[in-house]
């Protein structure tokens, strides 16, 4: 009998101790962006409590970090996912905010109810309840950048490991981005315009090809502006910048940015086209590039799409460039 329960003993030790618990990992974000790496997703979700650090405004009657957080339906802002440039945000719908022992007065212990993205309004409670305002999760996946905002200084997260099968999507995704990314490369380019009649389809002589970056300087700008007579400028100095994902056009107290979304040969022009959007992402703009043999120098025209903005940089010269490496 003895023997038994000796036996017994070890092998009910054995199994305890052989047995390993995963234990979620938990990371913190805050205002400098952080990536989310290799294989792991980060994961908010409704009814799990977490801690969360909050800005002064939360605690400063009158602010509406404060209101949103004391009213009827608490909420809280926000969590973002991109860069500064270009993001999506969340806020956070909660209960049950209580302040953490032996912290200080900006730690927080909150459960999410719902989690809303920037269609949520407040009417939005007048037919639904909080909890079915939103979704229930937030997921942010390997490579994402994730930082918060607004009133929020840092928030905790949960980290876990991708399945198989998402670790396969998010492979054959990357390939797929690679395959784009290397058809796009290869439309940064500058082409000679030929100056002459040439059939539509032939293919241009490249001035410049496989581009990384241009930074281009006028003196010189003749312009159309919406609502507005066109002028001539020839007192500021013009900077334009192109490089894979961004444009930038700059003079004495104006600048302006626009992301990239591809580019391509404008047969009638016989300039090389790109395509720019505004910060909400919607195609706006256009900037056309060519180089001149016979005036021997670069042609710059940048417009909206609708016609109606127009700029024609004249004595254009190139100040720095790069190409990709092959």
């Amino acid at each position: 009998m003895k023997t038994l329960f000796t036996v017994t003993f070890a092998l009910t030790v054995a199994t305890i101790f052989g047995q390993t618990t995963t234990t979620p990992k938990t990371v913190i974000v805050t205002k400098y962006s952080k990536t989310v790496p290799t294989g792991k997703k980060w994961i908010l979700e409704v009814g799990k409590t977490t801690k969360v650090q909050v800005t002064d405004e939360v605690l400063t009657s009158g602010d509406m970090c404060n209101a949103m957080f004391l009213s009827n339906h608490r909420m809280i802002t926000s969590i973002n996912r991109g860069d500064i440039y270009k993001n999506e945000g969340f806020g956070i719908i909660l209960k049950n905010p209580e302040k953490v022992p032996y912290t200080n007065d900006y730690t927080y212990e909150l459960t999410p109810i719902s989690f809303v993205d920037k269609t949520f309004s407040v009417y939005d409670f007048q037919n639904k309840k909080p909890e079915e305002v939103g979704v229930k999760k937030l997921i942010f996946k390997a490579g994402e950048n994730v930082f918060v905002g607004n009133c929020l200084e840092s928030i905790e997260m949960i980290e876990v490991n991708m399945t198989a099968q998402e670790l396969a999507d998010e492979k054959k995704k990357q390939g797929e981005e690679i395959k784009l990314k290397s058809a796009k490369a290869k439309n940064y380019c500058i082409p000679i315009d030929p100056e002459k009649y040439v059939a539509k389809g032939t293919k241009p002589i490249l001035k410049d090809s496989l581009i990384k970056y241009v930074i281009f300087e006028s003196p010189v700008v003749v312009f159309r502006k919406r609502n507005q007579k066109g002028g001539y400028d020839n007192v500021h100095h013009w900077a334009l910048s192109l490089t894979q994902n961004e444009f930038i056009m700059e003079t004495s107290g104006m600048e302006e940015k626009y992301s990239v979304l591809g580019a391509k040969y404008d047969d009638q022009l016989h300039m090389q086209e790109f395509q720019l959007a505004d910060e909400t992402g919607q195609f706006t703009h256009k900037l056309n590039l060519c180089y001149s043999n016979s005036s021997n120098e670069y042609r710059v025209l940048f417009s909206s799409i609708d016609n109606k903005d127009d700029y024609q940089f004249q004595s254009v010269t190139i100040k720095d460039k790069q190409l990709q490496t092959k």
